[in-house]
């Protein structure tokens, strides 16, 4: 039992997967941007002008809808993930070498996917149960793009680490709680400033529907009563660091495991390793 060693990029078939997984991502979030912000309007339709307190507004869909994608946490996470991914396509030998192509940075990221993974389903099942979710409304384009990009990506990249995990241990002392942790939570954080800042502009011109992309993070109207906006602020933020801090310290665990297994049995051969074995002896034999 050997772990996944970096080879020579053309001759691992992981930098094949990268490939495939960045292609396939990037492919269908350009195509959902197109068809959502040129072509279907998918949450903002385009009208020609409103009258709000004698003030004078004109519908602008297609940014409306563009700034719309953009607010969404799955996905910055995809953009996040693609563009790490095509970096890494093109460093392969710095792999598990250096710290931003190193597995500090990959559970981190996997991290923020496997969040995005189960925001959607609770979204689907929650939704199906109250009957707000109706596959209908949806165009074809939607649930495509979708489906890639919150269901196929985190599998894909949760496959790609899972393969290339247990490569090195993970201190706890000296690289968990001073990097990784803060690492692991920076980005939530990030974009729960970004959330807050985006959400008092389109107040400012009385767009109350989409001024949360999430409605679980909207302080005007919080999940939990009698709770003053500044108090959802800081209480929404503590709840992110708790849970992207806690799921970074499991995929530690998981790393210095996975590390461990791998040393204890790194001088064994399983039991597909010895039927390739047995093939490969078969064809030498055969063409001899």
């Amino acid at each position: 039992m050997k772990k996944h060693l970096n080879k020579i990029w053309y001759k691992d078939y992981l930098w094949y997967f990268k490939i495939f997984t960045a292609g396939l991502s990037l492919g269908f979030l350009i195509y959902g941007f197109y068809m959502d912000v040129f072509v279907e309007y998918w949450y903002i339709k385009p009208f020609s002008s409103i009258v709000v307190q004698n003030k004078f507004f004109q519908n602008h869909a297609h940014f409306q809808n563009f700034d719309l994608l953009m607010s969404f946490y799955s996905v910055q996470v995809n953009i996040i993930t693609i563009v790490w991914l095509i970096l890494s396509i093109f460093n392969h030998h710095k792999e598990n070498k250096t710290w931003f192509f190193g597995v500090n940075v990959k559970l981190a990221i996997l991290n923020w996917d496997i969040i995005m993974f189960i925001i959607f389903w609770i979204g689907i099942i929650t939704g199906f149960r109250t009957n707000q979710l109706n596959l209908g409304d949806f165009t074809t384009a939607q649930k495509a793009c979708t489906t890639v990009t919150h269901f196929i990506l985190p599998i894909l990249f949760f496959i790609y680490v899972f393969i290339s995990f247990g490569t090195t241990t993970i201190s706890l002392k000296k690289e968990f709680w001073i990097k990784d942790l803060w690492l692991s939570c920076s980005y939530p954080l990030f974009y729960w400033i970004y959330v807050l800042i985006r959400a008092k502009i389109w107040l400012l011109d009385y767009e109350t529907v989409w001024a949360f992309p999430y409605p679980f993070l909207d302080i005007y109207d919080p999940f939990i009563k009698n709770v003053s906006p500044t108090g959802m602020v800081f209480l929404i933020g503590f709840i992110f660091f708790i849970i992207f801090g806690g799921l970074q310290l499991l995929l530690t665990w998981l790393n210095n495991a996975m590390y461990k297994v791998f040393l204890k049995n790194q001088n064994k051969v399983l039991w597909y390793e010895k039927i390739i074995i047995k093939i490969k002896t078969k064809k030498k034999k055969e063409s001899s």
